[in-house]
């Protein structure tokens, strides 16, 4: 279920930036305060759904004390209804 597309290949990725918007609640500022995250969107693949079968992966990034940094959270986000 999370990895259900090559994100490597999606065509946008973004640093910091949300592109997949849907009707769920987007709380990565709340739930990782300070944290950096990348998304990595596709936004659909077949045309007869005009876009409502888009994807995002989004990983989200903590720095450490030495300058480092952990990945603290991975989401996958799509279209709902």
């Amino acid at each position: 279920f999370i990895y259900n597309a090559e994100f490597l290949s999606a065509p946008r990725i973004a640093v910091n930036q949300i592109i997949g918007k849907g009707n769920s609640i987007n709380n990565i500022a709340e739930a990782y305060p300070g944290a950096i995250f990348a998304e990595f969107h596709f936004p659909g693949f077949d045309q007869k759904y005009e876009g409502m079968d888009w994807l995002s992966l989004r990983l989200v990034l903590e720095a450490k004390a030495d300058g480092g940094w952990w990945l603290v959270g991975i989401i996958h986000d799509q279209w709902t209804i």
